[in-house]
């Protein structure tokens, strides 16, 4: 099987530095996590997910990495970090593993899980599909950076009526590449530019920055039109996370070209 590279050339975007961490408060209140994530932009939620399904979860990934050429692609499939990162030149080192719902029991578990069991059918309604189901895996001394963008802007879909949960399978650090949000930035579209589609941010913007540090089993939801970007991950450390982005099903598809099928996981 032949898997896709990332083609674009190799260049290091550097992603303002974020002054300190989100702090985290823990709120029991459905109601108040609904208000939370409208006010921010993103939930962040402590444990949500149980250790055993974090270690099938690890397990699934594993193995589809080891399989990967008996694996035909689903979705985004496999995609690799530039070749002249790899620690050894005849093994690939995934950037990206997708549709991992269609391959383990224990993904689908999560896919839905995370649908039925949360504040999403608050924010999306009662019929939810599934756009996006891979594990970005930013591998330790060769994960990239991610600029600040909206996913949103990306997506071919209309209104911008999605969201993403952040599912970390490692430790997410300052030192390999946790993610940075903009608490309350989801409030329009913003132009993104250059190879990276990337947005420039605001002197105001760069001093609200804050890093997520976070463990397996948290979970962060977040609006597809949150700011959010990600450093390099310079440690030895692998930063390997699960993003599951759902969306209110009937949205508009306004590009001409056709996209993969979305699962139904909820109504």
């Amino acid at each position: 099987m032949t898997i896709q590279s990332y083609s674009q050339e190799w260049q290091e975007v550097a992603v303002p530095p974020a002054p300190s961490s989100l702090s985290y408060e823990r709120i029991e209140s459905h109601q108040d996590q609904v208000a939370s994530f409208n006010r921010n932009g993103f939930l962040l939620v402590r444990g949500f997910i149980k250790p055993d399904l974090i270690a099938a979860i690890q397990q699934g990934l594993d193995w589809a990495c080891a399989n990967y050429e008996q694996i035909t692609p689903v979705r985004e499939g496999f995609n690799v970090e530039d070749p002249r990162k790899w620690p050894d030149p005849q093994t690939p080192v995934f950037r990206k593993v997708g549709g991992l719902m269609d391959l383990s029991d224990s993904w689908r578990e999560l896919c839905i899980m995370l649908a039925r069991d949360s504040i999403l059918p608050d924010i999306l309604g009662p019929q939810i599909d599934l756009w996006r189901d891979v594990v970005m895996m930013k591998q330790a001394q060769v994960g990239r950076e991610k600029p600040w963008h909206q996913d949103g802007v990306y997506w071919p879909f209309r209104p911008y009526n999605q969201v993403s949960a952040f599912c970390p399978l490692d430790p997410c650090t300052q030192e390999n590449g946790a993610l940075q949000v903009i608490p309350g930035s989801p409030v329009c579209a913003r132009e993104h530019f250059g190879a990276e589609h990337q947005v420039s941010l605001t002197e105001e913007e760069q001093e609200s920055a804050r890093y997520v540090f976070m463990e397996p089993g948290d979970v962060l939801f977040f609006h597809s039109l949150l700011l959010h970007g990600s450093e390099p991950n310079r440690s030895d450390k692998h930063r390997r996370v699960a993003i599951n982005s759902y969306m209110q099903r009937g949205l508009c598809h306004i590009r001409d070209e056709p996209h993969h099928e979305c699962p139904q996981v909820l109504g």
